[in-house]
């Protein structure tokens, strides 16, 4: 899927890349979520891309550090691990 480079989707870009190369969970975390309440409105992404960003921040609204205690894990949190692996296939992910 070509995604759209408007400033906005770079940066959501840059955010999710370097989370996947190995920064630290809490930085991404604060990063993501900063983003995400710097754009409250649609950036202008294509319905497949949005249902990707949409996926992408449940991802990361329900992260937290590893590990994650199996009761957490089964009422939907998820570890960083987890998500790191979730994200590289992200569309959003750079290659």
């Amino acid at each position: 899927m070509k995604r759209n480079r408007t400033p906005p989707t770079y940066e959501l870009s840059e955010i999710i890349t370097r989370f996947v190369r190995g920064q630290p969970f809490m930085e991404f975390w604060r990063a993501f979520m900063d983003f995400y309440a710097d754009h409250p409105e649609p950036l202008g992404l294509s319905a497949d891309e949005q249902a990707e960003y949409e996926r992408v921040y449940e991802l990361v609204h329900m992260g937290q550090p590893d590990p994650v205690a199996p009761e957490d894990h089964a009422v939907g949190l998820r570890g960083e691990d987890e998500i790191r692996v979730q994200l590289r296939q992200s569309s959003f992910a750079h290659p």
